[in-house]
């Protein structure tokens, strides 16, 4: 049975390793506590601080216990993708194509010809350009 690849199954998703994960996530606290120990906020700063090195020593010592985080943290960004990707296309139908294609009916204009009744087919008969028959054959476009 074919499977939905449009819903992120939990066998689906592809984790990075849990260690990697961990120095990952422990670089970011850091560097954010860093931040905030620079502008004066030493009460948030220094918490975070010891959080990104207990993170760092449980990456380093038991990266198994970081599998959960890891997991939400993946699915979270999945979810964030599939969420911002909807919100990003329909924003570009409603904001470019919709509009021009209002603008190109009101001044009737038919770009692929569709509206052409009378005709049979849609090919379009070509005159050779001042050549003759074996030219056309040769550099045919």
């Amino acid at each position: 049975m074919r499977k939905n690849r449009h819903k992120a199954n939990r066998d689906d998703l592809k984790l990075v390793s849990n260690q990697d994960f961990g120095f990952m996530l422990s670089i970011i606290i850091l560097v954010v506590a860093g931040y905030l120990n620079a502008y004066g906020t030493y009460n948030v700063s220094t918490p975070l601080g010891f959080l990104g090195g207990i993170v760092a020593l449980v990456a380093t010592v038991q990266p198994k216990r970081l599998y959960r985080l890891n997991f939400l943290w993946t699915f979270t960004g999945l979810l964030l993708g599939k969420i911002s990707q909807t919100i990003m296309l329909g924003l570009i139908f409603y904001l470019l194509f919709l509009p021009t294609g209002l603008i190109m009916r009101l001044y009737g204009k038919d770009e692929l010809k569709l509206k052409q009744k009378e005709s049979h087919t849609h090919w379009r008969h070509r005159q050779p350009q001042n050549s003759s028959l074996e030219d056309t054959f040769k550099n045919q476009f």
